[in-house]
């Protein structure tokens, strides 16, 4: 409630105009947590007043980074929304041309006072821009991005930018010229905990079980979702995501799972009177089968240096955003590099808590605390300079380091899957993620080593 009452007074703000008033909001936040859903429910409740007469006109750009054919095509949109102040309609111009005269109405408002500008056929509306999958529109332009910025800062342009993402330091990762602009005024979405979860599920699984008995033609039973099974299914997805579709999608196939059951029972035939309980056997049924997937078996079934490299890509999408462009050969090998050396780390560090491994001489002392004052932190400050035993450091399975022939070949092991995508067109191939960032979570959440590295930003 509190980010949508924050989003309902900057979009109050920005319409109304008031002294040229021109701002930007960053929201960002992992997928599935209502930030594009909330922004429409405003954006629809202003819609309405302004219907009603209870709001100033004013103009909404939508823009989705992952929809818009090229990013130039935002110039279009807009110049569309504003064609009223225009000298021709947008398709009697290209997007060049489009920024240009974008530019021009801009600069012109820019050296007018607000009195000025409140008179005659000059005047125009306040413009309200929601950016939806910035960080993607962003990978494919910055230019975009800080024209838009730019022209927020401008004296009585009346623009403002809603920019909306799965980055929580997009602002930062961008220039700091776009950075400082867009991101002054943040807001933040945390992945669902359990308890909201719960709270979703429990008012949004009648309306699911009516539109599953409406598929129902004849003798439509009664479907009671039992709490402990719903408890179950927000406690699996929290723990993976938070992302509440997967755990809608969840609820949905296991009350399919249970009328299946049900209808291949041989002992009561669904009727009227037949009550269904959707118990936690049917949700970790429903369960069962989103992991035995293609998709799903494919990822499980990696051999640990495919998986190495899966995990590293899939990093650097979450990290920096990569998509129209790919990750370069060079940043997967430098990341992996650092995975597999934090991972290898951790394992050293295990092996030196065994009993077999600490020093006869520590042994021999009456002091207990000695291994941990001193030999263990030597060794510890060994490994950790790429010192200390040769065997630990190449022998054991805490020795994780692999040449790029080997790195090539899991890349090209990869592509076969179709898991990633390979593009020969540059000088040295890139590589884009094939498959949704939550299947990779789900198929991993159980191989502590490597999903502290498929989080999303901002998650706990």
């Amino acid at each position: 409630d509190k980010e949508k009452d924050a989003i309902r007074q900057f979009v109050s703000t920005a319409i109304s105009g008031s002294s040229g008033t021109s701002r930007s909001l960053y929201i960002a936040g992992v997928p599935g947590t209502g930030k594009s859903a909330t922004v429409r429910e405003i954006m629809n409740e202003f819609d309405d007043m302004r219907r009603r007469g209870m709001c100033a006109p004013y103009h909404i750009v939508e823009i989705n980074g992952m929809t818009i054919p090229k990013p130039e095509t935002s110039y279009l949109m807009l110049y569309d929304a504003l064609k009223g102040s225009m000298k021709a309609s947008s398709h009697e111009l290209s997007a060049t041309e489009a920024k240009e005269s974008l530019m021009e109405f801009y600069t012109k408002r820019k050296s007018k006072s607000v009195n000025d500008i409140g008179k005659g056929k000059d005047s125009h509306q306040p413009t309200v821009v929601v950016f939806d999958e910035m960080d993607a529109l962003a990978s494919r332009s910055d230019e975009i991005m800080y024209t838009f910025a730019e022209w927020t800062t401008y004296a009585n342009s009346k623009l403002s930018i809603v920019g909306i993402a799965n980055t929580m330091d997009l602002p930062e990762r961008l220039l700091a010229r776009i950075g400082s602009r867009l991101g002054l005024n943040r807001l933040s979405y945390a992945p669902y905990n359990k308890l909201q979860l719960m709270t979703i599920l429990e008012n949004e699984i009648p309306d699911m079980i009516t539109k599953c008995l409406a598929k129902q033609i004849l003798n439509k039973p009664t479907i009671i979702f039992e709490k402990i099974s719903m408890e179950l299914c927000a406690g699996k997805v929290a723990i993976i995501s938070g992302d509440v579709r997967r755990a809608l999608q969840l609820c949905e196939l296991s009350i399919s799972v249970a009328l299946e059951a049900q209808e291949s029972s041989q002992l009561d035939a669904i009727s009227p009177e037949t009550v269904i309980r959707i118990l936690p056997q049917h949700v970790n049924n429903a369960a069962s089968r989103v992991l035995d997937t293609g998709i799903m078996i494919a990822l499980k079934e990696l051999s640990e240096l495919d998986r190495m490299v899966l995990v590293t890509i899939t990093d650097l999408t979450i990290r920096r955003a990569s998509f129209d462009d790919g990750i370069s050969i060079h940043k997967l090998e430098s990341r992996l590099k650092a995975i597999s050396a934090s991972i290898a780390q951790k394992r050293r560090f295990a092996d030196l808590t065994k009993p077999s491994d600490v020093p006869e001489s520590v042994k021999a002392t009456n002091d207990p605390t000695t291994f941990v004052q001193t030999g263990g932190n030597e060794r510890a400050n060994d490994v950790s300079h790429g010192r200390g035993n040769s065997a630990l450091m190449t022998n054991s399975p805490s020795n994780m380091t692999y040449s790029r022939i080997e790195v090539h070949a899991a890349c090209q092991r990869l592509a076969a899957e179709r898991l990633i995508l390979v593009d020969f067109s540059l000088s040295q191939p890139s590589f884009t993620l094939n498959v949704q960032l939550e299947d990779v979570g789900f198929a991993f959440a159980n191989v502590q080593e490597v999903s502290a590295f498929l989080q999303p930003q901002g998650s706990s």
